[in-house]
């Protein structure tokens, strides 16, 4: 009798995902620049990227007064300095790219320069290549792409300049 309530189950199965919301590219510059106290937290002064961590928490996750959060979108990072890096494949688990975004520290000196073009280019590269993810499985399109760039400087290093990387 228990078997037959608990019913047949697959452990491998995968889930389609259905989102009518749009991919995001989160662009996060975690260069040296980003160390400088500006801001202020709980009266405590906090550094830029700290700053950059709770602005985009909240606007993932929502918060307690009237934001949602964005739940019906597949969001992805990249943060850069000198490099720009992949640190979250696009995804609808916000939790675990916020837990990633938390750990993100500012880059060592040796790292230290600004790389925007090329964290945009591979941005651009990420979200085109939405289309050929199979283990999202998306039964709808999604309604647009959309990078958002937070940074605090200008280019001061990388390959790919910021506006070819824009027109993309």
């Amino acid at each position: 009798l228990i078997i037959c309530l608990v019913g047949p189950m697959k452990a491998d199965a995968i889930t389609q995902v259905h989102s009518d919301g749009i991919a995001i590219e989160l662009v996060v510059d975690r260069s040296q620049s980003m160390s400088a106290l500006d801001f202020e937290r709980d009266k405590r002064p906090i550094d830029r990227l700290e700053a950059v961590k709770g602005v985009v928490t909240e606007f993932v996750m929502g918060d307690e007064e009237d934001r949602d959060g964005r739940g019906s979108d597949l969001i992805g990072l990249i943060t850069f300095g000198t490099f720009a890096d992949s640190n979250s494949p696009m995804t609808f688990d916000h939790e675990h790219l916020v837990n990633i975004l938390d750990q993100i520290q500012t880059a060592p000196q040796d790292e230290s320069r600004t790389a925007i073009g090329d964290a945009v280019g591979l941005a651009v590269s990420k979200l085109t290549a939405l289309k050929d993810r199979e283990d999202l499985r998306l039964d709808d399109q999604i309604k647009s792409r959309i990078i958002i760039l937070l940074t605090d400087g200008e280019q001061t290093a990388g390959e790919l300049d910021p506006l070819i990387s824009a027109h993309l």
